[in-house]
């Protein structure tokens, strides 16, 4: 191979591994926001007497530094009102310290069934919060963190887990 040969196969396989690591970047950054991105499925974690609680699996970011988070859903049994709003279930984003036993939501959108834009919207970070064992929160952190929710219930958007809650409270 002559050095004018040789040159120019360099310059075509560093090109070739720029464009390599150009995709693996790419990539990377496509499975960090992977949850924005997958499909959803929904799981139920909690139900009480006036609401079911469940989460999106597909949702779920772990560090290793013991947080998590992940899409949360809140059924309520009957519609609700809050400040002026009506609403029939809440989707958060909520933010689990794993290792401390702590939560906060970062964010909420309550919408009414059938609805497309949210009823009530909250973006301000609620303050950490402890949970104790007995508390609905602990089941959720429990399954978000240790990954440890009942398999899907078929629902792929935070409105049909909704239609299933209600059916279950109505006994349908």
């Amino acid at each position: 191979m002559s050095d004018h040969s040789a040159k120019r196969y360099s310059g075509t396989v560093r090109v070739l591994l720029n464009m390599m690591k150009t995709a693996f970047f790419i990539s990377l950054a496509a499975s960090l926001f992977a949850g924005t991105a997958t499909a959803q499925n929904f799981v139920s974690v909690s139900q009480t007497e006036a609401v079911i609680m469940g989460f999106d699996k597909a949702s779920v970011g772990l560090t290793s530094e013991g947080f998590a988070s992940a899409q949360t859903v809140t059924v309520f049994r009957e519609t609700m009102e809050a400040d002026g709003a009506r609403l029939d279930y809440a989707v958060a984003r909520e933010i689990f310290d794993c290792t401390n036993r702590k939560s906060r939501t970062a964010s909420i959108a309550a919408y009414r069934i059938g609805g497309t834009y949210p009823t009530l919207t909250m973006d301000d970070p609620r303050p950490w919060q402890t949970y104790e064992p007995a508390m609905v929160n602990a089941a959720m952190a429990l399954a978000v963190c240790d990954k440890s929710a009942a398999d899907s219930v078929g629902s792929r958007t935070a409105e049909d887990f909704a239609l299933r809650a209600r059916a279950i409270f109505h006994g349908q």
